[in-house]
């Protein structure tokens, strides 16, 4: 994207803590962190379990706009942040401009790491319900008889 592109865009500023957009949510844009920080997160079994960080300079919420599904992730500012908007006609527009092989090869790569998204979350399961058996079968301290 050009210089001159992001000088017209729109920024928000996020305060820290503040949710930028929800897991499950439409993408209906991308953002590029300008200052701050901001973390990708998803909540399994009630645990926050963070898939990044996003500081300057970083895109994040372009995964929803790449293949049109709802987003994995929810992002929150983890410091004061600045955020250049990219809306999602401008992402498609340039999208469309690139040559068609690495149009491909990026919708590859974000299937993958859906995939993969997606097996953090089955393992994250699996180990909360380990340890929540381990928790049960513990035999009781000596202190606590």
């Amino acid at each position: 994207m050009a210089a001159r592109d992001l000088e017209v865009l729109e920024r928000q500023t996020y305060a820290p803590g503040k949710l930028i957009f929800s897991e499950g949510d439409k993408g209906g844009r991308a953002f590029i962190v300008e200052k701050g920080l901001v973390e990708l997160y998803t909540r399994v079994e009630g645990r926050k379990v963070v898939y990044a960080t996003a500081g300057e300079n970083c895109l994040f919420g372009e995964m929803a706009l790449i293949d049109d599904t709802v987003r994995i992730a929810s992002a929150v500012a983890v410091k004061s942040s600045v955020c250049i908007v990219i809306p999602e006609r401008m992402f498609e527009r340039k999208f469309e401009e690139a040559d068609p092989f690495m149009r491909a090869l990026v919708r590859v790569l974000v299937t993958n790491l859906r995939r993969s998204s997606g097996q953090i979350v089955d393992q994250t399961q699996k180990l909360i319900q380990f340890e929540e058996q381990e928790t049960v079968d513990d035999p009781p301290a000596a202190d606590e008889i």
